[in-house]
């Protein structure tokens, strides 16, 4: 399903020549580190499509709500088969 998806999206952002109309990949900053919350498919597959800039959503949280949704994010890509 992964693998699916992530192919069909770079189909799409290529034949778009670029990003196009997918929504913004939605981030917060944890201690330092950029973590994606929404949007690991999108990510991957402009990677993939060797897109550089993409849109992103900065979200600002607190230290502790950072860390919820930074394990909460873990879980996702775990479940997802992506790296974390």
């Amino acid at each position: 399903m992964v693998g699916n998806q992530v192919k069909k999206y770079k189909c799409i952002m290529k034949a778009q020549g670029g990003y196009g109309n997918f929504p913004p990949i939605e981030i917060i900053i944890v201690e330092g580190r950029m973590i994606i919350i929404d949007g690991h498919h999108r990510a991957r597959a402009a990677g993939a499509a060797g897109i550089r800039n993409v849109p992103v959503l900065i979200i600002d949280v607190s230290a502790e709500r950072g860390r919820q949704l930074m394990l909460d994010a873990a879980d996702a890509a775990e479940n997802l088969g992506l790296p974390w």
